[in-house]
């Protein structure tokens, strides 16, 4: 196993404001939930592209984007900021 990755993950949740989990068609694997477990220990805001079927990690969830188009989701985020 290479632990760099996860290593590398944890440090760029550190110096996040949010985080943006990948969830293609809802599936959160064991590292992405390692990861998401460090986001909500440091108090991280937690997006997500699709919902999760799973109660616990879903419950975690600020906001679920229901999309992975990249345009789609480039702009949900600039509509935060109000640069669209």
């Amino acid at each position: 196993m290479w632990k760099g990755a996860t290593f590398a993950h944890m440090y760029r949740i550190n110096v996040s404001d949010i985080c943006l989990f990948v969830n293609p068609n809802g599936y959160m694997g064991i590292s992405s939930t390692l990861e998401l477990g460090y986001a909500i220990a440091k108090e991280k805001l937690i997006y997500a592209l699709r919902d999760d079927s799973e109660l616990a990690r879903q419950s975690t969830f600020f906001k679920v984007i229901n999309s992975e188009y990249p345009e789609e989701i480039v702009d949900y985020f600039l509509n935060l900021r109000g640069e669209k």
